[in-house]
């Protein structure tokens, strides 16, 4: 569940960090990686789901993130027929079985990881640049 559920609560720089601890560089890179690939990150606030940052570049979601305790979620949708080139990527080669095995949500491939250190954050970075690749 993300630590930012309450309306009122908005995240600022201060909180996020609090709430990642190890895990705030993470955020960081993430979201200053998104901004160079022309993706700001936006917060919005969902009463089913509470604040959630959206990554929209060229007017397409590229990523979703949110704070969790101690590690930030970041979920990429791709459209169904990129599931054979995701699998086929190199650079994803860690997350094959899990791409493989992904329901589908309504029509949409769901990538999602659990960025705790810089390696998991390599790992985001990759996906997000595949996301950018077949938009």
């Amino acid at each position: 569940m993300p630590v930012f559920e309450e309306p009122d609560d908005q995240p600022t720089a201060s909180l996020i960090e609090e709430a990642l601890g190890d895990a705030a560089p993470c955020w960081t890179t993430l979201t200053n990686h998104l901004a160079a690939a022309g993706a700001p990150v936006e917060w919005r606030y969902y009463r089913d789901g509470g604040w959630l940052a959206k990554a929209v570049g060229r007017r397409r979601t590229v990523a979703w993130l949110s704070v969790e305790g101690g590690y930030v979620r970041v979920t990429c949708y791709f459209a169904e027929r990129h599931r054979e080139p995701l699998l086929d990527d190199e650079n994803l080669a860690g997350l094959r079985h899990a791409i493989a095995r992904t329901p589908l949500s309504g029509r949409l491939l769901p990538v999602t990881l659990e960025v705790r250190s810089a390696r998991d954050t390599g790992t985001a970075i990759a996906v997000i640049a595949a996301r950018l690749r077949l938009a």
